[in-house]
């Protein structure tokens, strides 16, 4: 600031206060200087350079380009103009993939769409009088038989394949066979998946394949055998494992009731509060100190760069006093110097003029290689720093589009940007939501469903933080259901209020054991805490339920109240 007041006219001051907010990440009055040192001198490519690498670090990527072709058109041959060409490519790829994957979301989202609207139609057609699901068809829609699902027309008109015969296709067969035959396994009977336990142990940990471990995870479960039970509960506590399959390790026993499950879930579920909690504190501290350490390293370079300059031009002047002849190192006289024999200086001025000039070639020598240091310094700090960012910024954020009944969509996967895209000092590291950071919260989340459906009361203080760490809105009903069942009746109203809303005609069998769910805990709220209206709430849908399956929990809570003491 001080060197802009000395030397207005120069566009070094504005350059160098631009570089020094950029770091800062004030990019507002880094814009300002950039474009003010560029109005003072618009032919330096370094100026033009810098801003391109702001609009990039903004997502600006047209106005990016623009300024790299002005470095280009400027110095199409020097290192930054070659570094601008490659920058420019880079963008322009990345555009492309960028132009690649709305495609591919949009196409995901149109077969979506048309699956729902057969689906629908499947259901209205099946269904009988009055739009009721024919009895014998209830809870069943959308469902194939067991040994029909994932085949192809063909096949479904065999009879059901040996569990024996099934294994051993999905461990030795195809591709396509291992997929299609793992999406049956889990609808066999358990006698009969008792037969292979150790076969499907033994595909669970070799494949590498998710779509065929998560399916043998799930009939695995279901045999509730201990040898069964600890390979799984092995995966839900291993740190190295994907979200993905641990979503499906905790769906193939979360309707076990047993000791060691219930506080192998709980010790996982602290576990991963406590390693957010660490993680935060750590960045917090890390970005806090390099933030110090860039603040004096910047200094050092500011400092530097107008010692650089300020030597440049006292070698610049002697080079004018000398006014030409032979300079020196070789070096060829500067713009403007006529080359001839100075005729107004004597051979002891040329020569104390030619010894200071080798002083400052020496002394600018030196400071151009510590400049460099530092500047390789700072840009490393500067990566670290954005490693600690993203890090904080995937801890403190919540997500609000997650759905619990499954894992995240994958998305196509494109390498990441080459270090084409701008030396290390101007790269920022910037968190990007991943499907796995989608299945680590819906793992969490479930968690929490499960310890508050198995009545683990120690679980309370642990779902609690939990929920601060991975809450999201669309999931607030089963944790205040998972409060309920484990004592704490705060959110009661909110559960009561389920019940008079309509049924979400895309979900009906979620929503029927939801609210089964909330009438049976209103059942352990009434045994405490005696209420005529929530009583006649229950007395309502043991008589007028929508659903046989309500009525059935509505008449076991009732008649489980009035047999209790006092009633």
């Amino acid at each position: 600031e001080r060197a802009k007041g000395i030397q207005p006219s120069s566009p070094y001051p504005y350059y160098y206060l631009g570089e020094a907010y950029y770091a800062m990440g004030k990019k507002k009055e880094a814009l300002d200087n950039y474009n003010k040192a560029i109005e003072i001198d618009k032919n330096n490519p370094d100026f033009h350079y810098a801003l391109a690498h702001l609009y990039i670090s903004e997502g600006s990527y047209e106005e990016a380009v623009k300024s790299l072709d002005e470095v280009i058109k400027i110095a199409p041959s020097s290192i930054t103009g070659r570094l601008a060409k490659k920058l420019k490519e880079s963008l322009q790829v990345k555009r492309e993939e960028k132009e690649t994957v709305q495609k591919w979301v949009r196409l995901e989202e149109e077969k979506k769409k048309q699956e729902a609207e057969k689906t629908k139609t499947s259901e209205t057609q099946a269904q009988g009088p009055g739009g009721m699901m024919p009895p014998e068809l209830k809870g069943q829609e959308g469902q194939k038989p067991p040994e029909l699902t994932g085949l192809s027309p063909e096949a479904q008109k065999e009879e059901k394949i040996p569990v024996e015969k099934l294994i051993k296709s999905i461990k030795f067969g195809t591709e396509k066979i291992r997929y299609q035959y793992s999406s049956i396994l889990p609808n066999y009977e358990q006698a009969e998946l008792l037969k292979v336990v150790p076969d499907m142990i033994s595909i669970v940990k070799e494949s590498k394949e998710t779509p065929v471990r998560k399916n043998v995870i799930l009939a695995l479960g279901k045999t509730e055998t201990p040898e069964g039970i600890d390979t799984i509960l092995k995966i839900i506590q291993d740190k190295n494992e994907l979200f993905d399959i641990k979503i499906s390790a905790i769906d193939s026993i979360s309707k076990l009731r047993k000791e060691d499950i219930t506080t192998v879930l709980r010790n996982t579920l602290k576990a991963m509060v406590d390693k957010r909690e660490s993680d935060r504190t750590e960045a917090q501290k890390n970005i806090k100190d390099i933030t110090a350490k860039l603040e004096n390293m910047e200094a050092q370079r500011i400092a530097l760069n107008m010692q650089v300059n300020q030597d440049e031009q006292k070698k610049n002047e002697i080079m004018q006093k000398l006014g030409g002849g032979e300079i020196p190192g070789g070096f060829a006289p500067p713009p403007g110097i006529q080359q001839g024999i100075p005729g107004s200086l004597d051979i002891k001025e040329i020569q104390k003029l030619r010894a200071e000039m080798q002083k400052f070639e020496a002394s600018l020598e030196k400071k151009k290689k510590d400049l460099a240091s530092t500047e390789k310094q700072i840009a490393e700090l500067q990566q670290q720093k954005g490693r600690y960012e993203a890090l904080l910024k995937k801890t403190e954020q919540k997500m609000t589009d997650v759905s619990v009944t499954g894992p995240a969509t994958q998305q196509p996967q494109f390498g990441p940007m080459g270090p084409e895209l701008g030396p290390p000092a101007m790269e920022t590291p910037r968190y990007e939501e991943t499907a796995e950071d989608k299945n680590e919260v819906i793992f969490a989340l479930k968690l929490i469903r499960t310890l508050g459906s198995m009545k683990d009361k120690q679980a309370l203080p642990v779902i609690k933080k939990a929920w601060d760490e991975y809450g999201v809105e669309n999931e607030k009903i089963y944790y205040i259901l998972s409060l309920a069942r484990l004592g704490d009746f705060s959110g009661i109203n909110t559960l009561v209020e389920r019940l008079g809303q309509d049924y979400p005609q895309d979900r009906i069998a979620e929503e029927i054991e939801l609210r089964k769910g909330i009438i049976e805990v209103l059942g352990e709220y009434l045994a405490q805490r005696p209420d005529q209206k929530l009583l006649g709430l229950i007395e309502y849908l043991s008589e007028e339920g929508p659903y046989p399956e309500v009525k059935g929990v509505a008449s076991s809570v009732l008649a489980s109240l009035t047999k209790a003491p006092g009633k």
